[in-house]
Parts: structure tokens; C-alpha cells; sequence
């Protein structure tokens, strides 16, 4: 798992990018980080992000 973490992480940016308003709020682009990886991940992973992203 940890391998894909860096990957994981790099697609979910450009995914956010690509959907991103042109000045996006930083709660915002929190929040769509999160949304994304609670898709892709488990809840675990995703307790993870958002400790890291706090």
C-alpha cells in the first residue's frame, strides 16, 4: 500500500485540478481531496489524509 500512496495522491491532484473553480477556497479544495480518496480508499486511508491535511 504505501508504494501506491505517492501515485494515489498525484492523480487525485490532477483530477482535482482539472475540476478546480479558477480561484478555489482552501476548505474547498480540502474537501474534494477527501471526497476523492474516500472513493478510491478505505476509511482508514482516508482518516490518514485528512490528519495530514488538518
Amino acid at each position: 500500500m504505501p508504494i501506491f500512496g505517492p501515485y494515489i495522491i498525484r492523480a487525485s491532484l490532477k483530477i482535482i485540478i482539472q475540476k478546480m473553480p479558477i480561484n478555489p477556497r482552501p476548505e474547498n479544495l480540502r474537501r474534494g481531496l477527501v471526497g476523492i480518496f474516500a472513493s478510491l480508499t478505505g476509511s482508514l486511508v482516508v482518516d490518514n489524509i485528512t490528519r495530514l491535511l488538518a
